[in-house]
């Protein structure tokens, strides 16, 4: 019997054994059914060993075939990823500059972060898939790698517990760098160029800049110069990255690599035609730069700018690399020319006018990051709610310039607004980061042998660290610091792949390594790319919902509102979690109300007036609900609410929460304060005639807050002498309340300082602060005629014939001065004034005339108008609290413009026939069009009336309700009649 021995059954190559011979040398197979098979093999298979071996070997030969293939298609593909990935690299260094699309709701600076989103993510995707193809991922290892692990913690932690999650995860509104997901994908990114970057692609990379670059400079020194026509500026915005602050730094960064482009171009020996053609082209968009520089001088961070080309400088000048002599005398004329830019302090060729760009002054960063590190100091109140401390620290100081009511969503730049949202942890962090890379690089630059990566590296260093000081001390600017971030990877790349083999270590997932690793490996690269896509996809669904919410801006603007208010609907769609959107529709859905109240009343649905409200009301408090702790959320609630007109029930109650809570996240605003006080006003007067009490009560808490307003804008002025306040709305609702209450000296006393704040105050444009102190010098008059004495009369008749020498067609003070002086028995006098009245009205106005004709007749004939009347002529306004109601007439005040001609005339015609008391006056203002503006005590159904007595003459008539400006004239109603050629005016 032959005896078979088969030992290490489970290695390849393994030998048989027959009767102690070796009879074959195969491989065995893997599979543990023809193993059996072989090992009950019998005599006759052994007795023909040639024909076994020829059966394996054929076997042995198909099945390397097959793996062959398979290696080939796997080859195939690895490669197709590396192209991609290469593309992805390419578009974030050409692309990121050029791109916009400039109909999104948040700007061109959203547009191009969501662009970097794009190619990011695609790009680890791409990253990911291709070690699932070869069986590992290299990750190139730097030194940073510790310290950008602590910020992405650091950001983790603090949104975790962020006063708005979902703005720290997702970045705030019209910056989502500053979210978590912008903080992942610059991690991302870093990696992926880090990882991609070699000595033998980064020629690519550069001159990708340098064209983007240069397509940046060309366009911006043709718009600036007003060499493109407005047609072509109303697609294509002037400044390429968002900001004429962030174009300054941009053209600033591309001076260095430009100026090292020369000295690698000297280098290239290959093709000199071409050579100097690059040359040339070089030399023409490096004066285009300098030139465009200096037509942003305001925006230009010139010491920046200056210190960074001098540094540059003082590298090529000590031969710390090695560049033609030519690029040396191009880095000392450039700086020498930006230095003379500079002692010239201005503009050297200035075609248009810029825009001026706000920026929080360092003293009030100062003050917003102490006083916010008192309360969260190691995690901060989360990324991106720069808004919501700068609302609650806000010092009071504001108030003193008349910032009442400023806001600011970003800080001056990474370092303040970093304390402030992610605390001394995140930082720190920071700054390990940033030392970190100028350590790295520094000593990189040193060690390095290889003169054009020097080259490359030097270039690139000072473009990194204009970027770096900017976004950290100056502007916290999506554009520029993700732009400084991949010029900041790209170096380090350089530098890490320049180091020879031992040096460059890489973090190496692999599949090859034991199983546990590959099912890791698997696991996590799953993920991963799950969690990319899931990013990629949810983030498209916002920047499509934020281009809706574009178009609808441009339909409000358009008076659309209708579509306006469908598109921001399909915005919310697709992001339903951002409350800026609702904030917005809910100011569309009371524009619509106010449309569909427009029309005559035989035109008009009620229910849809009623459903736009709604609606509005609705959307308002879903903006309030998404964003609980935001001052402007709360805001609008209560102002849509306060506006509901009665179609909400409880509105008084829940706009005077909203207000609330406004006024506790911005404790300095006294708009807010004011807001609340006449709500207590409103409440008073809904109040039942015999609950005297309770009106006391609310009336004295309305004071206390028009106190509170007063108190929170009370500084001492050394121009004036003394501790005031400029507030004037507080100084004029502080005079109703008095004079509500009865006590007249102190209602006196209120008006007489807001007319003299008015005087004392710049801050208004010259035609509205006359306007101002005309309203507020008519209502001391109207108040000192109320107290009588000798020394009123005669500083309310001083008062009224200054009103009339500035303005001799106003009606109303004709009217005031000649009931005074009537009352100090100065008939004749009296009768002139009404007949001044009588040459100002229009022949047509038969019913006004009739009017003034009987105060003339009545004096004349020896009677009194002062005893037809309860009050003289400023006391006919029933006082807000305690006598709404018992007139039977509208007062109503028609401001006829300039450009209202003979539509002014009609008007008036028009409203006497109404049967409403109407009184005009001529302003130097430009009106369009017929607006109706009211405050909340006046009676919505007179109003209505209003509106349709015009819209028989007139085809259009806006209605709004405006309670600061109704206010100014002392009416309830106050009528603005313009040129009808022209589109109505929309104040809301």
């Amino acid at each position: 019997m032959d005896e078979i021995t088969n030992k290490n059954a489970g290695s390849q190559g393994q030998n048989i054994r027959v009767n102690g011979n070796i009879a074959v040398n195969r491989p065995v197979t893997q599979d543990p059914l023809m193993r059996t098979q072989q090992a009950r093999v019998g005599v006759n298979n052994i007795t023909s060993p040639q024909k076994m071996h020829n059966n394996v070997r054929e076997a042995h030969m198909q099945n390397r075939h097959k793996q062959s293939q398979n290696f080939s298609h796997a080859d195939k593909t690895i490669k197709m990823l590396d192209r991609v990935i290469a593309v992805c690299v390419f578009m974030l260094f050409f692309g990121l500059p050029l791109f916009f699309v400039n109909i999104s709701y948040q700007g061109i600076g959203f547009e191009k972060q969501y662009y970097f989103y794009l190619w990011t993510f695609v790009g680890i995707v791409s990253m990911i898939a291709r070690g699932m193809m070869g069986g590992k991922i290299e990750i190139r290892r730097t030194s940073l790698d510790i310290p950008i692990g602590l910020v992405w913690i650091a950001f983790l932690i603090s949104a975790i517990f962020s006063v708005d999650k979902y703005h720290s995860v997702f970045g705030f509104f019209g910056s989502p760098i500053n979210g978590l997901i912008g903080v992942t994908a610059l991690v991302f990114v870093y990696y992926l160029v880090v990882s991609y970057i070699s000595k033998e692609r980064i020629m690519i990379m550069w001159w990708a800049i340098i064209a983007s670059g240069s397509i940046v400079t060309l366009w911006s020194f043709l718009a600036t110069m007003r060499l493109t026509g407005d047609s072509l500026l109303r697609y294509i915005p002037a400044s390429l990255t968002g900001s004429f602050s962030s174009l300054a730094i941009f053209l600033g960064m591309m001076l260095p690599m430009l100026i090292m482009s020369f000295a690698i171009i000297s280098g290239d020996v290959r093709s000199s035609k071409r050579a100097k053609i690059v040359v040339a082209l070089l030399a023409i968009v490096t004066l285009l730069n300098v030139v465009t520089l200096s037509i942003l001088f305001g925006y230009v961070k010139w010491f920046v700018i200056i210190a960074a080309i001098g540094l540059l400088l003082v590298f090529v000048i000590s031969r710390s690399v090695q560049v033609s002599q030519k690029t040396i005398i191009i880095t000392i004329g450039v700086f020498l020319i930006l230095f003379g830019f500079k002692i010239w302090g201005q503009p050297i060729i200035m075609r248009t006018e810029i825009q001026s760009e706000a920026s929080i002054p360092y003293n009030l960063s100062f003050a917003i990051m102490k006083e916010a590190i008192k309360d969260k100091p190691l995690i901060g109140s989360g990324p991106g709610t720069y808004g919501y401390d700068f609302s609650l620290y806000r010092p009071k100081e504001l108030n003193k310039v008349g910032q009442y009511d400023m806001r600011f969503f970003a800080d001056r730049g990474v370092f303040f607004e970093s304390v402030s949202t992610v605390g001394i942890i995140g930082f720190v962090a920071l700054a390990l980061v940033v030392l970190t890379y100028v350590n790295t690089v520094i000593h990189a630059f040193v060690r390095s042998k290889d003169e054009e990566i020097k080259i490359v590296s030097i270039g690139l260093f000072i473009s990194s660290i204009i970027a770096l000081l900017y976004g950290l001390f100056w502007s916290f600017d999506g554009t520029i610091i993700i732009y400084g971030l991949l010029i900041g990877a790209l170096l380090i790349g350089i530098l890490r792949g320049s180091l020879d083999a031992t040096q460059d270590s890489k973090f190496t997932l692999s599949m090859s390594a034991s199983p546990q690793h590959a099912l890791s490996f698997a696991f996590l690269s799953i993920l991963v790319a799950v969690g990319v896509i899931y990013g990629f996809v949810t983030l498209g669904k916002m920047f499509v919902a934020d281009i809706y919410a574009g178009n609808a801006l441009r339909a409000r603007a358009n008076s659309n509102f209708v579509a306006s208010s469908t598109l921001f609907e399909r915005a919310v769609r697709l992001n339903g979690q951002e409350g800026r959107y609702y904030t917005v529709i809910s100011q569309y859905g009371l524009d619509l109300a106010n449309v569909e109240l427009a029309k005559p009343e035989s035109e008009r649905d009620a229910e849809a007036v009623k459903k736009y409200i709604n609606g509005a009301t609705g959307t308002a408090s879903a903006g309030k609900e998404l964003m609980p702790n935001d001052v402007l959320a709360n805001e609008t609630k209560g102002f849509i609410l306060e506006n509901s007109g009665g179609y909400v029930q409880g509105a008084l109650a829940m706009s005077m929460s909203a207000y609330q809570r406004a006024s506790e996240l911005e404790p300095q605003n006294p708009y807010l304060d004011i807001a609340i006080g006449k709500l207590k006003l409103v409440e008073a007067q809904s109040k039942a005639e015999d609950a005297v009490e309770e009106k006391k009560a609310l009336i004295a808490e309305a004071r206390t807050l028009f106190e509170l307003a007063k108190e929170k804008t009370t500084f001492e002025y050394e121009s004036a002498g003394q501790s005031l306040s400029l507030f004037a709305p507080a100084h004029y609702y502080l005079s109703v309340v008095d004079e509500a209450l009865g006590n007249v000296d102190a209602s006196i006393e209120s008006m007489t300082m807001a007319l003299q704040v008015t005087q004392l105050s710049g801050a208004e444009d010259e035609q509205k602060l006359l306007s101002r102190q005309i309203n507020y010098g008519f209502n001391l008059a109207r108040l000192l005629q109320v107290r009588g004495t000798e020394d009123d009369m005669a500083n309310a008749e001083k008062l009224l014939l200054q009103i009339i020498g500035v303005n001799d067609q106003e009606i109303n003070s004709h009217l005031n001065l000649g009931l005074l002086y009537e009352r100090t028995n100065r008939k004749d006098k009296a009768v002139e004034e009404y007949k001044k009245i009588m040459a100002i009205l229009p022949e047509t106005d038969e019913k006004a005339r009739e009017n003034i004709q009987n105060l003339i007749d009545t004096v004349e004939q020896g009677g009194s108008n002062i005893d037809t009347k309860s009050q003289d002529a400023g006391a006919q306004k029933e006082s807000a609290i305690t006598d709404q109601g018992q007139k039977e007439k509208l007062e109503v005040l028609i401001l006829q413009g300039q450009g209202g001609g003979e539509d002014a005339t009609r008007s008036k015609i028009l409203l006497t026939q109404g049967g409403f008391d109407s009184q005009v006056r001529e302003e130097s203002a430009q009106y369009s069009g017929v607006i109706v503006m009211y405050d909340g005590k006046a009676d919505r159904a007179q109003v209505k009336k209003i509106e349709d007595a015009l819209r028989v003459e007139f085809k259009t008539v806006k209605s709004e309700r405006n309670d600061e400006e109704v206010a100014k004239y002392n009416k309830s109603v106050v009528v603005t009649i313009g040129s009808t050629t022209q589109e109505p005016q929309n104040n809301q």
